[in-house]
């Protein structure tokens, strides 16, 4: 009732130009237009906010750009020259790829390979050498504990199991915690809220105020789709990649989108086929979206379970002179240390001891 009647139209204004379903912001919109903030300004400070999901009339929020407007950026990009992908700090991984901020890369690979850790493997160096910050919503590892318990176990190469023989102690365990814990977050939201939109809504503050460069969302079985996609595959990777493409870009992340594969067949060999980018779970066209397609797989399975060997490659990159040539290679997985090493001397890719001080007993075998 104490609004004048322009506060009142400017509120209005506001709600008419973003239709948007949660009322809450909204609430804090107006209170900020009733405290006396320019409603433009207001509207330009939330435009960048929602414009993401896509809620917004095409009116709104379409960019029209004249080359003479942005001549002086360009000059500017172009003497820093272009944005290069980023090391993973194993030389082999990058014959395959490099991180690059503001792409979407797809990982796929079949159930059990390995995928979720060794994503969390690069992201844990990249964090190390880099203080590159990862958010990751992986409702599979809920309670957050188990997530992160994982990544203390890799990072110090020892198990977190007090019954094993190379358990880690109290004392390393802490001193490892230290050593990593401003990297990663933990993203959890409940069915069935667990959408698209609000994971890459929930990330948003992680990105802008915490300076997180990598979002992982693991698997995309795990997110609810709306009603219409229920029943229309094709449509549902069209949705996805559109929405994903665009919030790598507009945020300039890395984002990572975990994807299953269709049930393998298995060949003559008695092994599986190498991973397809047209044979991801729920519609090949996702991979035609994407910046880079990436996949992992054991590849002696299932003729030998037991197998360490880990085939690893890219099957897609946009940027080949800014990222890399599609490539594959291959490396083993160490069950003790929870790390993966070289194939022929067995020595780790990484050597989280050396950047992490940690103490290491000799008990370096492959089970």
């Amino acid at each position: 009732k104490s609004f004048d009647s322009k506060t009142i139209k400017d509120i209005y204004k506001f709600i008419n130009t973003f239709p948007y379903s949660d009322f809450t912001d909204y609430i804090k919109a107006s209170k900020k237009i009733a405290g006396g903030d320019d409603v433009e300004t207001v509207i330009t400070r939330y435009k960048k906010h929602i414009a993401s999901f896509g809620v917004i009339s095409v009116d709104d929020f379409a960019e029209i750009v004249q080359m003479l407007e942005v001549i002086e950026e360009m000059i500017k990009s172009a003497k820093a020259g272009l944005l290069k992908g980023s090391s993973t700090h194993i030389e082999l991984i990058d014959l395959c790829w490099k991180w690059r901020e503001s792409e979407f890369t797809l990982f796929t690979g079949y159930n059990a390979d390995g995928k979720s850790l060794f994503m969390r493997y690069l992201s844990l160096i990249k964090g190390i050498m880099d203080k590159w910050k990862t958010a990751a919503f992986v409702p599979e590892d809920f309670p957050a504990v188990s997530f992160f318990d994982e990544l203390i176990m890799t990072a110090s190469g020892y198990s977190t199991d007090k019954d094993s023989v190379n358990f880690i102690g109290e004392s390393l365990y802490r001193d490892t915690y230290n050593s990593i814990k401003d990297y990663f977050y933990f993203l959890n939201i409940r069915p069935p809220k667990s959408t698209l939109q609000n994971v890459l809504k929930s990330f948003i503050p992680l990105i802008e105020k915490e300076g997180v460069k990598i979002c992982i969302i693991d698997p995309l079985i795990k997110i609810t789709r709306p009603k219409e996609y229920v029943n229309n595959d094709s449509a549902w990777a069209a949705y996805v990649t559109s929405l994903c493409v665009d919030f790598a870009r507009r945020f300039n992340v890395c984002l990572i989108l975990v994807l299953h594969q269709l049930t393998p067949k298995l060949l003559e060999s008695g092994v599986y086929a190498k991973p397809d980018k047209y044979s991801i779970k729920h519609g090949g066209n996702f991979s035609d979206s994407a910046d880079n397609v990436l996949f992992l797989q054991k590849p002696n399975a299932p003729r030998e379970n037991t197998d360490t060997l880990v085939r690893f490659g890219s099957l897609k990159i946009k940027k080949h002179r800014l990222v890399a040539i599609p490539n594959e290679v291959m490396f083993r997985y160490n069950r003790n240390t929870n790390r993966y090493v070289d194939e022929d001397r067995l020595q780790d890719l990484f050597d989280f001891d050396e950047h992490l001080k940690i103490p290491r007993m000799k008990f370096t075998g492959i089970l």
